[in-house]
């Protein structure tokens, strides 16, 4: 990964004087300082013998070793050039463990996956701030190789991905939960950080469904209508699909009607099952 994405690193017993490159302010590195919330995250991956953990931006591989520990193959994907060597070398006399010296958002996880000679993987990770929606739709696509991921994320996000309703609902919320099952772990403060961020940090649970929670007609449309609804969030569903059909505004409420939704919710109001309800009845006006 990048460096960036070494934000919130958990690497708890492998301190900066044991060896280990300093945190970089200027690249955004924060290094876990509690090994008890190192040993929480590698217990919550719940890793066998037999399974495959693709680990996103290892570190100083804290998390790592203790994966290793369970796993039958790790594999990290770390984008820091110094970082990777290090872990290279730290981890020399583990065959079970590789270092993929590239950004994880340039790896193709299915590939990966394949290439190891597995059917399914884990993935465990903190997950840059800036970067956090971009590697959680990358997740979704791979969604058919992966069973379940830990994933640290600013404590916000993380609450906006477990929302059901209300301001924090919203178009994130509806594309996880669609997927996956999510559990919250644990929160962590910013003293548990070296350097110490300026955010919470919440870890999170996914576990990927072995079908959609809605069974969808028509993916790229049914996004499509959750997108426009969150464009306009403030406004009535009626607006919504009025923008997406040409049709006279009764017609727009009779349409909403026959939906089973109410033409004067509000989005953080529906269901993805009111969606894609009315996402069918979109595509048959």
């Amino acid at each position: 990964m990048t460096s960036t994405q070494d934000r919130g690193r958990p690497d708890a017993e492998m301190g900066p004087t044991s060896g280990w490159k300093r945190p970089r302010k200027r690249l955004g590195q924060h290094f876990l300082n509690d090994a008890g919330a190192a040993r929480r995250i590698a217990s919550a991956a719940e890793a066998g013998p037999n399974d495959l953990v693709i680990e996103i931006g290892p570190g100083r591989g804290a998390i790592t070793s203790l994966l290793a520990d369970a796993a039958e193959r790790v594999i990290g994907i770390e984008l820091d050039d110094t970082l990777a060597r290090e872990l290279t070398a730290s981890f020399a006399d583990r065959p079970g463990v590789s270092i993929d010296n590239r950004n994880i958002l340039d790896a193709d996880l299915p590939q990966i996956v394949t290439d190891a000679g597995y059917k399914s993987a884990i993935v465990v990770g903190n997950l840059p701030y800036h970067l956090t929606g971009p590697i959680l739709q990358q997740l979704m696509r791979s969604r058919l190789v992966l069973n379940r991921a830990i994933v640290m994320m600013q404590r916000e996000v993380g609450e906006r991905l477990r929302a059901t309703e209300g301001k924090a609902f919203g178009i994130l919320s509806i594309s996880i939960q669609l997927y996956c099952e999510i559990s919250h772990v644990f929160d962590l403060g910013p003293s548990h950080f070296t350097p110490p961020p300026k955010v919470h940090s919440s870890v999170l649970a996914l576990t990927f469904r072995d079908k959609p929670a809605v069974d969808l007609e028509d993916e790229a449309a049914f996004f499509q209508v959750v997108r426009t609804a969150f464009q306009q969030r403030r406004k009535m569903v009626k607006n919504t699909v009025a923008r997406l059909v040409n049709v006279q505004e009764a017609d727009v409420v009779e349409l909403c009607r026959e939906a089973g939704v109410d033409p004067m919710a509000r989005p953080a109001t529906l269901s993805a099952a009111d969606f894609e309800r009315i996402t069918r009845v979109i595509a048959r006006s």
